[in-house]
């Protein structure tokens, strides 16, 4: 009896991860394949590269006609985002230091990322911006969105956005006066919402699928990572893209 109700649990717990719901953020690769991992470790600010972090969704529902993927992130750094940590703001307004050193692509990576749709393929545009929502904390809201329709299933597993980091702006790479690239960050995916062309309602994601929300850089045991959730993406990110098809 005790085999089954534990063969019978290990079958459950492979049910609800194969047919789940919600969002996942990671370095290095996607969920399920190689190497990934949910702390990036200590980044070469110095050597002018780039932190990327991998997005992908699995949708509430099946939608016939998927034509963007609204996202809020929050990112908490370890440090006053006006001084110290002033790599990491990158607030579009006056309070940011270093608004270009956030960036976006909607391409899926052409490895490291196998069992996940190419959801936004040639044709399609992504926009992420910053907003400073307190001394350590910035909101990263955007979308990716395509030029035609897709159809996708309840649950499948969908490359979302590449979060971009350009270290190569950091003041320890000579690019900037923004201080504080070598210093601990967490970034949170907070909510993720699938968008179909005609508007028919979709369901906002604001749990994990299969990994977590949460990737950490330089220093994964840092006690600063007690994130405060943030709040779903403005509507109009969507309205943006889509006015560059019309």
């Amino acid at each position: 009896m005790k085999k089954i109700l534990l063969m019978t649990a290990a079958l459950a717990l492979l049910a609800s991860a194969a047919f789940a719901q919600g969002i996942d953020l990671s370095a290095v690769a996607c969920p399920g394949n190689a190497g990934v991992t949910s702390d990036a470790g200590v980044i070469d600010c110095a050597g002018g590269g780039a932190l990327v972090l991998l997005g992908v969704f699995q949708p509430a529902e099946a939608i016939s006609d998927l034509g963007a993927l609204d996202g809020a992130f929050r990112l908490q750094a370890n440090g006053d985002l006006s001084t110290a940590a002033g790599f990491w703001n990158s607030d579009t307004g006056d309070l940011g230091c270093n608004p270009l050193g956030l960036g976006s692509s909607f391409a899926r990576p052409t490895s490291g990322c196998t069992g996940y749709t190419n959801t936004f393929t040639s044709g399609s545009a992504s926009l992420y911006q910053g907003s400073r929502r307190g001394p350590k904390l910035i909101q990263l809201g955007g979308t990716c969105a395509r030029p035609s329709p897709l159809v996708v299933a309840a649950n499948q597993k969908m490359f979302g956005v590449q979060i971009i980091f350009d270290l190569s702006t950091s003041a320890e790479a000579g690019g900037s006066a923004c201080q504080g690239c070598t210093l601990p960050v967490a970034i949170t995916w907070n909510s993720g919402t699938p968008q179909s062309i005609a508007g028919t309602p979709t369901t906002a994601l604001i749990g994990p699928a299969v990994f977590g929300q949460t990737t950490t850089a330089n220093d994964g045991a840092n006690p600063i990572y007690n994130l405060i959730p943030g709040t779903p993406t403005k509507k109009h990110t969507w309205g943006q893209l889509k006015s560059l098809y019309r």
